[in-house]
């Protein structure tokens, strides 16, 4: 299994508590294994304005791709490097699972993927359709929609978003047959639905999706992260 020096891995962190330290550190030994780079930006500020760290990682970030990851989220190596090969091909957006999200117990986190695959593992949402925790992505072609939307404060909608936007403006999206894992945290109050910003990121994600292509490209240019690389 080759290195993977052309992809940045970026990853928004707050220490909201011990387990979330221990699951960022099981995270990044685990990227650092696969000899790439790893940018963490770790802010702990209220809000928590995760798309707005998202862009801050990405314009820091120096190779073609980036992988948008969230703190707590682990997919097979394999998985990894098919994501990657799917944006040299032509992909906008790669997604290293097909949908599944499982939750990996306190007591698990240590174990390898592969006695996780042998588990009885619960899932983290009831679909099959998840895009969130984990996406890779062409810089480029990425900044042609806008990089992230920081409309969105806090966790809630923004990963949706970011399918549908993407969807919308013509890029290409692939996904991975796969499942992602999920390393166990307490819930803040302040997670998606007790989120105080959730509302205006449920108006923000339903603007975009009522759009048409013209209309969301208009909408773009007047974001100013973008215009302002």
């Amino acid at each position: 299994m080759s290195s993977l020096t052309d992809v940045t891995f970026l990853i928004p962190y707050k220490k909201d508590s011990e387990e979330r330290a221990q699951n960022l550190s099981i995270v990044k030994n685990y990227v650092y294994s696969l000899q790439t780079h790893v940018l963490v930006l770790e802010m702990n500020e209220d809000p928590f304005h995760r798309t707005k760290y998202l862009n801050k990682l990405i314009k820091m970030s120096t190779t073609p791709f980036v992988c948008l990851l969230d703190v707590d989220v682990i997919v097979k190596k394999d998985n990894i490097f098919k994501a990657v090969e799917f944006l040299k091909e032509g992909a906008t957006l790669s997604y290293p699972y097909s949908g599944r999200f499982l939750n990996v117990p306190n007591s698990a986190k240590t174990l390898s993927i592969e006695e996780w695959e042998k588990m009885n593992l619960m899932k983290l949402s009831p679909g099959d359709n998840s895009v969130r925790g984990i996406v890779f992505a062409h810089k480029e072609r990425y900044k042609e929609c806008g990089w992230e939307n920081e409309n969105f404060i806090q966790w809630g909608e923004e990963d949706e978003e970011r399918f549908c936007r993407v969807r919308k403006l013509g890029y290409t999206i692939k996904r991975v047959d796969g499942v992602v894992y999920h390393l166990n945290h307490p819930r803040s109050e302040k997670d998606n639905y007790g989120n105080p910003y959730f509302k205006t990121n449920v108006v923000e994600r339903k603007k975009v999706e009522s759009m048409t292509q013209d209309q969301l490209k208009e909408y773009i240019k007047t974001w100013q992260w973008i215009k302002q690389v």
